[in-house]
């Protein structure tokens, strides 16, 4: 119950279905149903540079339906359909400096698997396909197409090394105030592509984890945020002490 904006139900559902399920193998079904309410927070509506007491409450409702299948220890795959509708979405824009509500409808198609082909390598790979309404007052940054490819090697005792590739698709931006072209026209941020490496070694007893990255090694020029810049190649080397 709130005291502002009174009582709402939400509640969600979900069922699993066993197709094959054996020692070596298994395909499972699943689908998915939920609702959610979420209010203003009180920095959202009487912040006094950002706040807005206009805030309506925030509503969403997702459905899910999709596959998962195992063979061995070899592979894992999962696929999902979504279908998700947000109305008087609370966010926050850029260009005004306040919160305010947007609505959108999205639907889309998610896929990972991950593949081992020898004992100490596992290769990782997600897509996601979205497909969502164009609004005026929706500003979430989601591109159309995402791919994320990533391969874990632990060859070594006690070593770890990770290689992450990520492509984002392009996004479409609409400008309203022309902060960043003309006004009413959408800006377009570019696609991308990232490839991170991280390496890290456990030593006396795993007491110590010494650990080393390097982020952006195409030194990708690229925006994540109309107006924020984001770093080219960036290296960090430490260690953590657990005792």
């Amino acid at each position: 119950m709130h005291s502002v904006y009174d009582n709402h139900f939400v509640y969600d559902g979900n069922v699993a279905y066993s197709v094959l399920k054996d020692e070596n193998k298994s395909v499972k079904l699943l689908t998915s149903y939920s609702t959610a309410f979420i209010a203003p927070s009180l920095y959202q509506l009487y912040d006094g540079f950002s706040g807005n007491l206009d805030l309506k409450p925030e509503s969403n409702k997702t459905f899910e339906i999709g596959t998962e299948a195992t063979f061995k220890d070899f592979l894992e795959l999962s696929v999902v359909y979504f279908n998700r509708k947000e109305e008087d979405a609370i966010i926050y824009d850029n260009t005004t400096f306040k919160y305010g509500n947007g609505s959108s409808d999205a639907n889309g198609i998610e896929v990972s698997t991950s593949v081992k082909p020898v004992k100490d390598v596992r290769v990782n790979i997600g897509y996601t396909y979205v497909d969502k309404d164009t609004t005026e007052d929706f500003d979430d940054y989601i591109p159309k197409n995402k791919l994320v490819a990533s391969v874990d090697v632990s060859l070594l005792k006690n070593t770890f090394f990770n290689l992450t590739y990520n492509s984002v698709g392009e996004r479409s931006i609409y400008d309203r105030y022309g902060s960043f072209g003309t006004a009413g026209d959408n800006v377009i941020l570019d696609n991308y592509d990232l490839l991170d490496f991280n390496v890290n070694y456990k030593a006396f007893d795993n007491k110590i984890m010494f650990f080393g990255s390097v982020t952006n090694l195409l030194n990708e020029d690229y925006s994540d945020v109309l107006g924020y810049n984001t770093k080219g190649v960036n290296y960090k080397l430490g260690f953590r002490l657990q005792l």
